[in-house]
């Protein structure tokens, strides 16, 4: 296990799920380390994985839970199928960028890596923008969102 402070800081977030006083905890010293802007990077970054890996399960869940006959109990089907609609295309077309990504070498100069990431994220965007637009302007009618400042 590393002891760099942003890895450290991307465990935890793991292990809590985002949230909670230890995380803060682990951000403050992450933040000391390497400073304001790289940690304030390394939080987005653990958000864009944990929405990544939120949103696989949910596909599964539908692909291999509701169209098989073995949904959740308590699940909605009407949400499931909007959300496989709308996302099944972004994780095609993360899936496609990956399998390209297999083509390069496993040790590549910074700048390719920098560049690969920014390619992943900006695929990814294409998707999320628009949710988060929509969240912000519903956001006013909706008592249980804090408005942003």
């Amino acid at each position: 296990v590393s002891s760099d402070p942003m890895v450290v800081y991307a465990r935890k977030f793991g292990e809590c799920n985002g949230r909670g006083a230890d995380l803060k905890k682990a951000f403050d010293v992450m933040e000391k380390a390497v400073g304001p802007g790289k940690a304030a990077a390394c939080e987005a970054q653990c958000w864009f994985l944990h929405w990544g890996s939120t949103c696989g399960n949910t596909l599964l869940s539908f692909f291999k839970g509701r169209l098989v006959g073995n949904s959740k109990c308590g699940s909605n089907p009407l949400f499931e199928l909007v959300f496989a609609i709308y996302y099944t295309p972004c994780y095609l077309a993360i899936s496609a960028t990956s399998l390209l990504l297999k083509a390069f070498p496993a040790k590549v100069p910074k700048f390719v890596s920098y560049g690969l990431g920014c390619v992943l994220t900006t695929v990814a965007s294409i998707w999320v923008i628009p949710l988060g637009v929509l969240g912000l302007v519903t956001s006013p009618f909706r008592k249980d969102i804090i408005a942003i400042k």
